[in-house]
């Protein structure tokens, strides 16, 4: 009798590398992403007009995005998974996410985007981390609802604080000058971009991006991010 090598080395593999759960870190089944207690405490955000959660004004300007949408409250399980996510290398959560996104965006905007996109990370991070999670979140997204993903857009400028460690003052004073077009010659006159990240928190970031977006031609540009922190 043949043995199945393929088969046999993925089994070794599921025994020495098994999933865990991003919430609580208990091993799943082959397949899941998450446990089944930890998606019952998931606190999705309500099916509210979008404008319900998020500023008129972001860091004194208009607001660039035309939509935004998250997932879940950046609290407990949802915020353990991110953080499992960014930071113990829990990838199966993009796809996971990006599902779920991709049905909730299904009747309201999937038809009228033309591209995907996402916030970008800076190159000193990205090579330490060994991945951009808004990437791959964005990836997966795309792939989920048949649209193009383009890495090429916009650009992080190195900062010795990321994003995510400062205030909120100076997250909306930094978000400016971080990020940039990275080809001024590339033109997006006429497209609707979906914008993607894992965090909404001032919405500062993804301000700065879509108006960035805008600039180069955009006529709409989304934004959806995994979760969102803000109060209820």
């Amino acid at each position: 009798m043949q043995t199945d090598r393929p088969r046999s080395f993925e089994f070794i593999l599921d025994i020495l590398f098994p999933e865990h759960c991003p919430g609580c870190d208990i091993v799943v089944d082959k397949g899941r992403c998450m446990c089944s207690e930890c998606e019952k405490q998931l606190e999705y955000l309500e099916d509210l007009p979008w404008q319900s959660f998020f500023e008129d004004e972001i860091n004194g300007r208009k607001v660039s995005f035309d939509i935004a949408t998250a997932l879940f409250y950046y609290t407990g399980t949802a915020a353990a998974a991110v953080k499992s996510f960014k930071f113990r290398r829990c990838l199966p959560f993009a796809d996971y996410a990006a599902e779920r996104m991709a049905i909730k965006l299904e009747n309201d905007i999937t038809e009228r985007i033309d591209i995907v996109t996402s916030v970008p990370m800076n190159i000193v991070n990205r090579n330490h981390r060994g991945y951009d999670q808004a990437e791959l979140f964005a990836v997966k997204l795309a792939d989920r609802i048949g649209k193009d993903y383009d890495p090429t857009l916009l650009g992080h400028r190195f900062r010795y604080i990321s994003q995510h460690k400062r205030s909120a003052k100076s997250r909306n004073r930094s978000a400016d000058t971080t990020y940039y077009i990275k080809d001024a010659s590339k033109r997006l006159d006429g497209k609707n971009i979906l914008i993607c990240d894992d965090v909404f928190t001032t919405g500062s970031t993804l301000n700065a991006c879509a108006r960035l977006l805008k600039q180069m031609g955009a006529e709409r540009v989304f934004a959806a991010a995994i979760c969102l922190r803000a109060k209820k």
